[in-house]
């Protein structure tokens, strides 16, 4: 075929009526897949003018992906069906259904691809299932820690610059949230905008990050922009806030915070203003509101004496 890819091994039925190639119960293997096609090509000897229905099954979606001129990362086993048609180089997928992965590490898609090489006009269901977080970092080319399993369902759809997850639903041990993630390419790194809810967020089942050495600011990564409501966090410890929601934005390696509430009973404090360095807790420039209405939640969350502090507001700016 052009550019060197290869039909290792074929057989069905084809018929050639004015020019036009017709298939039907065609069994092929290419790209480490094996598939069997129904339908028709206008114009074969540029495998263009395609409308094929596609059965296929494989044991590596990464060597399928590169058939196609896509690179991706090892995923695993994969069987699906889709709808194809236009040509190689403009290739759009309808009436996706694909399952793929390993034990435990699944990814199932349904919906369809404009642009397949392109990676435009993407409407896609996904649910993915992760219990080895580690490998799964490996799959996306970053190193992450072992953390809780984790389901998630969502609908990948184009943004500008990038694309969403909408109706996101995500499970991360006793962690639950939802909302809307966007993901767009920026000039000096990725933009990540966030508006996510949940009952629970649980960070005492992460483990602590462990800076090395001659590592780079992982909060170079990526600016983030989120808009959060949380009734309970958990941190570090088993202390516990509750609710804790505003504006958070992460910029260059800065934390700003824009209405940013967290609570314990009878007590809660609003933050806005900012952080230029994070990680030292230093470059602080802070407006601090603080309403109180019995010591109880602060006793309990501090550990000191407080139960008898006597009903009080503050207000304040905290820099260094």
């Amino acid at each position: 075929f052009p550019g060197g890819r290869e039909l290792r091994s074929g057989s069905g039925r084809l018929a050639l009526v004015d020019g036009r190639l017709q298939a039907k119960g065609l069994q092929a293997t290419f790209g480490g897949a094996k598939a069997t096609f129904e339908g028709s090509v206008a114009d074969p000897q540029n495998l263009a003018g395609l409308d094929l229905g596609v059965m296929v099954q494989g044991g590596e979606l990464a060597e399928l992906f590169k058939f196609f001129g896509t690179s991706v990362r090892p995923v695993g086993a994969y069987q699906g069906r889709a709808r194809m048609q236009g040509s190689f180089d403009a290739l759009r997928l309808t009436a996706i259904n694909v399952h793929a992965g390993r034990s435990g590490q699944s990814l199932d898609l349904t919906g369809e691809i404009e642009d397949v090489i392109g990676r435009r006009g993407i409407q896609l269901a996904i649910t993915g299932i992760v219990s080895d977080s580690t490998a799964a970092g490996i799959l996306f080319g970053v190193e992450l820690p072992r953390l809780p399993s984790l389901r998630a369902t969502a609908r990948v759809v184009e943004a500008p610059g990038g694309y969403a997850f909408e109706d996101l639903k995500l499970a991360l041990g006793r962690t639950s949230m939802q909302g809307r993630v966007t993901h767009a390419r920026g000039e000096a790194r990725p933009r990540i905008t966030a508006e996510l809810s949940g009952p629970l967020v649980d960070l005492s089942e992460f483990p602590r990050p462990q800076g090395k050495r001659g590592e780079s600011n992982p909060l170079l990564v990526a600016d983030v922009e989120a808009n959060i409501r949380f009734d309970r966090v958990v941190l570090p410890g088993r202390r516990v806030l509750g609710p804790v929601s505003g504006g958070v934005r992460l910029a260059a390696g800065a934390l700003e915070f824009k209405q940013f509430s967290v609570a314990v009973e009878g007590a809660s404090a609003t933050l806005d203003g900012r952080i230029g360095e994070p990680l030292k807790l230093a470059a602080l420039d802070l407006t601090v509101a603080i309403k109180v209405a019995h010591g109880a939640g602060l006793g309990s969350f501090t550990g000191f004496g407080l139960q008898n502090l006597p009903t009080f507001t503050a207000s304040g700016r905290l820099t260094d």
